[in-house]
């Protein structure tokens, strides 16, 4: 892939890809759909999706053997960042949920809506954070939550933007539900892929 020095190339370079690429969205978004299924292998899911577009972003080989490789090379680790975002995300919708439930109590109430911001800022950052963690020789957890958040940190308008793009996404594949098994969690993993490419270039 050429570096993109501008918005207009990253829209081109999304453009191209539906254009010429969609296909091969499409077969990583069913091996992405049937890995899901099980529920157990959810992080494996991940990790084989978020390869394979890793390697299509990269112009390189993008094949169904490309997607297991994925799996494989990012087991560890995929179950390492999904378990600890089930943790973080549990602790806060506990702590929520104390505060919807002691209505009467206001210092509980304020932090109930303190940790609801929290929430969202936590899922935000995983956008960038699994596509970092992919481009590390060798994957590190928290070092790739660091990179997310200067990412966001240095970039929020074009970070907030995508947001909004990928939660319209995941909104008209609520209403369009068929859309989950042909091409959303794909083109998200590709969006957010990209992305990453896009802003590590303009470092």
């Amino acid at each position: 892939m050429d570096i993109m020095k501008s918005t207009k190339d990253y829209i081109r370079n999304v453009l191209d890809t539906i254009r010429y690429d969609f296909g091969e969205l499409m077969v990583a978004n069913i091996f992405w759909v049937l890995l899901i299924l099980p529920i157990i292998t959810i992080p494996a899911a991940f990790a084989g999706l978020n390869y394979f577009i890793s390697q299509l972003v990269s112009n390189e080989p993008a094949t169904r053997k490309i997607f297991f490789e994925g799996v494989k090379k990012y087991f560890r680790a995929s179950y390492t960042w999904f378990l600890f975002n089930v943790i973080i995300i549990v602790l806060l919708l506990f702590n929520i949920d104390l505060g919807i439930k002691n209505s009467q109590l206001l210092w509980l109430q304020f932090l109930s809506g303190i940790y609801w911001v929290i929430l969202a800022v936590w899922m935000l950052l995983q956008i960038y954070t699994f596509p970092l963690l992919i481009r590390q020789d060798k994957p590190k957890l928290m070092l790739a939550l660091r990179n997310s958040a200067i990412l966001w940190f240095k970039h929020t308008g074009f970070s907030l933007l995508l947001s909004v793009v990928i939660i319209l996404l995941i909104g008209v594949s609520l209403y369009l539900y068929p859309l989950w098994f042909v091409i959303t969690g794909s083109l998200i993993a590709y969006l957010a892929n990209l992305s990453v490419v896009y802003l590590l270039s303009k470092e």
